[in-house]
Formats: C-alpha cells, sequence, structure tokens
C-alpha cells in the first residue's frame, strides 16, 4: 500500500511539473498585452502594447512589426523564439501556480511581461 502512495505522489509531482513548464503551441496563441513596470532594458516594447501569436508560427506585434515565432521544449521549460526583422529575441514562459495564464517574459527581475488577454 505504501509503495502505491510513492508512486501515486511522485506521478502527481512529475504531473505538475509537466503542466507548469510545458508549453504547447495551442496553449500561447492568442493576443497578449504588455506589462512594462521599468523602461530599463526592455528591448524598445512600451507598456500596453499589443502582441499578436498565430497558430501557423507568425506574430504581429505592435512594437517587433510582423516575424516568426518558434518554440523550444527542453528540461528547464519552454522558450519561444521570435524572429523580425533581422533581429531576434529570445525568451521564455512563466505561469503562476498552475492556473494562470501564461506571461512571456520581457524581462524577469523588473516584472515586464506580455499578459494573455
Amino acid at each position: 500500500m505504501k509503495i502505491k502512495k510513492r508512486y501515486a505522489v511522485i506521478l502527481t509531482i512529475g504531473l505538475i511539473f509537466i503542466f507548469n513548464n510545458y508549453y504547447p503551441s495551442w496553449l500561447i496563441t492568442g493576443t497578449y498585452t504588455s506589462n512594462v513596470v521599468d523602461q530599463f532594458a526592455i528591448d524598445g516594447i512600451d507598456n500596453n502594447k499589443k502582441l499578436e501569436i498565430n497558430s501557423d508560427g507568425t506574430f504581429r506585434g505592435d512594437s517587433w512589426g510582423h516575424g516568426t515565432w518558434e518554440l523550444e521544449h527542453g528540461l528547464n521549460g519552454t522558450t519561444i523564439d521570435f524572429k523580425f526583422n533581422n533581429e531576434g529575441y529570445s525568451t521564455y514562459f512563466y505561469r503562476r501556480m498552475f492556473f494562470s495564464k501564461p506571461r512571456i517574459v520581457i524581462f524577469r527581475d523588473l516584472n515586464s511581461e506580455f499578459l494573455k488577454d
């Protein structure tokens, strides 16, 4: 009986980790609004700018214009790479404790992020 409980606990912890760190493309597509607390080191993104991520691998944003995006899944979570105007920006997703909407981090230390609408 104790072994079954251990397996159940390990399975639950594993599922929680996967759910909170793995972001499939259907979960992240949609419209985001920037929430910029401090203008320092944000790569030209102002507050309340829109970013629309499409399921076909393209995006349109008020700050970056048009471009493409690509997801990379690893042990540290899911990263997203944006390519636009011969430039690129690589960042990651963050979700507060399981059930909040995904956030695309702009600058984590300054609480700057794109919040999903």
